[in-house]
C-alpha cells in the first residue's frame, strides 16, 4: 500500500456520536468500546497525519427529508427521534480532536444518509488525487460503515477495514462484520498491524 495513492475515510466521528453526552451514545451498549474506537482512530491519524495519505473526513447531515419522515422504524427513525446529527448543529461537526488537523483533514459536505459516496463528491476527491486503496474508519460499522466500505469495494478499490476503529452496536455485531462479511469484500485487519505495514515500506 503505497500512502501516496491511499485515502483513510473516517466516518461519524462527528460530536453526537463521540463526544461525552452524545445522544448516540445510547445506540452503543459499551461506553468503553466507544472510547476504545476513538483511541485507536486518533492514533492512526497521528502517525499518518506526516505522510502523503489523503485524510477525508464526510459527517453525516440529516437533511429535512430525513427529519420529516413518517416511517416510524429503523435507525432514521431513531435518528430523528434523537435530534442527532442536524445540518448547522454542534453535534453534526467533526470532533475537535479531527478539527485540530486543519486543512491537513478534508472535510467533504453532503453525506445524509449511510453512504459516503452517495450525494457526495468523495468519489471525485478521490479520482483527482488517484487514489487506488481506501482505508476505513467509523460508526456504525453495519450501517455507515458497511454501505462506504462496499461502495468502494464496488468503485474498483482496494478495501481495508480497520477492525479496532470500527464501532459497533454490540459485541456480537462487531464479531460477525470483522470475521465473515467485511473479508467478502476487503481486507480487515487492525490499526497497529496496518501502521507496521506502512512503517516497513517506507522504510
Amino acid at each position: 500500500m503505497n500512502p501516496a495513492t491511499t485515502a483513510l475515510l473516517l466516518i461519524g466521528f462527528q460530536n453526537d456520536q463521540f463526544s461525552a453526552n452524545a445522544p448516540l451514545r445510547s445506540a452503543i451498549d459499551d461506553a468503553e468500546r466507544t472510547d476504545s474506537v476513538l483511541e485507536s482512530t486518533l492514533r492512526f491519524v497521528h502517525q499518518v497525519s506526516e505522510s502523503p495519505m489523503t485524510v477525508i473526513v464526510p459527517p453525516t447531515e440529516l437533511t429535512q427529508r430525513f427529519v420529516s419522515a413518517t416511517n416510524a422504524n429503523g435507525i432514521l427513525w431513531k435518528l430523528r427521534e434523537s435530534g442527532a446529527l442536524l445540518p448547522g448543529t454542534p453535534g453534526a461537526e467533526p470532533i475537535p480532536e479531527l478539527q485540530a488537523y486543519g486543512d491537513r483533514i478534508l472535510t467533504v459536505r453532503g453525506k445524509s444518509g449511510f453512504n459516503a459516496f452517495l450525494n457526495t463528491s468523495v468519489e471525485r476527491e478521490l479520482r483527482d488525487r488517484n487514489i487506488t486503496d481506501v482505508v476505513i474508519a467509523g460508526a456504525i460499522t453495519s450501517l455507515c460503515v458497511d454501505s462506504t466500505a462496499r461502495t468502494a469495494y464496488e468503485l474498483g478499490y482496494n478495501v481495508t477495514m480497520l477492525t479496532d476503529c470500527v464501532l459497533s452496536g454490540t459485541a456480537a455485531e462487531h464479531d460477525l462484520y470483522c470475521e465473515r462479511m467485511f473479508p467478502l469484500y476487503a481486507r480487515a485487519v487492525d490499526s497497529r498491524t496496518l501502521l507496521g505495514e506502512l512503517n516497513s515500506a517506507a522504510a
